[in-house]
């Protein structure tokens, strides 16, 4: 009877050892980061000081996204490409590998920075000529889109009317015909402009002796340089202008281009006039005009010539001058 006891009093410790047991819950291994999966495995940067952000994604040893997960960025070559916070910078042309990594994982992504260029700036961006056979030079800088400049870059030059203003591989521009026309500098797709303008204007130039003497004769070259003018914008008139307590007009020659010479002595004042406002068709007119040397003894005489204006509707419509004192003038013996 007392052994039965026991023996069933033992069979209830079992049993509520049993049910104790089957309550208790097995503990979990904590998570740890074992991959990381990038948004962008490859980056190329077309321009220096562009950025771009790559994201990490943090996976535990399930499979399940670590969020908030620190991470760590890294680049194999800072000067081609830095990275902080996942945001990569382009600096310098070349690749780099940038890496991020929490604990023991790690995951890598190629960048490649080659820069492309975008627009090319042309200087000067805008050259007027005045007068044909002139010459400007233009230079180019090759930029990428962030404004950069693109290293060892090459460009070509063409001119949208070579008539007008030829361009040679150099940028050298060379002024041939009244007209306006667009200079362009290539660059693979990029191009950049400059416009010319070719408006020559009359240029007028004296030549004479160094030196007269009181009772000579003085011969004075006015030279006007007209090739290129458009028929409807002829130079019309042009004036001389002398010092009359030295000179005395005495007689002229020209190309029979002016049709009309008006002299006065007591002004000092000489003015050819031409009858119909065509153009020239040769590259000089020379107009040579005579003095008789009456004083000035020790004074050196400086001429001026002027281009007056353009004839229409019998009227003259101003110009912009060409005035050309020559050098050093005329010594009066």
């Amino acid at each position: 009877m007392r052994f039965e006891t026991m023996r069933r009093r033992a069979g209830v410790v079992i049993a509520l050892g049993l049910v104790a047991c089957a309550g208790q819950t097995p503990s979990e291994p904590a998570a740890v980061a074992t991959s990381i999966t990038l948004s962008s495995s490859n980056v190329g940067f077309a321009s220096l000081g562009e950025s771009v952000s790559i994201l990490a994604t943090v996976r535990d040893q399930s499979g399940l996204v670590m969020t908030g997960q620190p991470v760590s960025w890294s680049s194999s070559d800072q000067s081609v490409a830095s990275v902080a916070g996942g945001t990569v910078t382009a600096h310098l042309n070349g690749t780099a590998t940038v890496t991020a990594t929490s604990g023991t994982a790690s995951a890598s992504a190629f960048v490649t920075v080659q820069q492309v260029p975008a627009t090319v700036a042309v200087e000067p961006g805008d050259v007027s000529f005045i007068s044909l056979g002139d010459t400007a030079r233009l230079s180019a800088s090759v930029l990428d889109a962030q404004g950069n400049s693109v290293p060892n870059a090459a460009w070509s030059w063409t001119s949208g009317d070579p008539a007008i203003a030829s361009v040679s591989d150099e940028g050298v521009v060379t002024a041939l015909l009244p007209g306006s026309v667009v200079i362009v500098a290539e660059s693979g797709d990029a191009f950049g402009l400059a416009e010319i303008d070719v408006t020559p204007l009359p240029v007028l130039t004296l030549e004479g002796p160094d030196s007269v003497s009181i009772g000579e004769t003085l011969d004075i070259a006015i030279r006007l340089r007209a090739a290129g003018f458009a028929e409807s914008v002829g130079v019309t008139a042009v004036e001389f202008s002398f010092d009359p307590a030295a000179l005395q007009f005495s007689s002229i020659a020209d190309s029979g281009t002016f049709s009309t010479t008006a002299h006065d002595n007591g002004t000092g004042v000489l003015r050819w006039l031409r009858s119909e406002p065509t153009g020239f068709p040769d590259e000089y007119l020379v107009l040579t005009v005579s003095f008789d040397v009456v004083g000035g003894s020790g004074t050196v005489l400086e001429f001026a010539a002027e281009i007056l204006g353009a004839f229409a509707a019998s009227t003259f419509e101003d110009l912009t001058p060409a005035v050309v004192l020559r050098d050093g003038g005329v010594h009066v013996r």
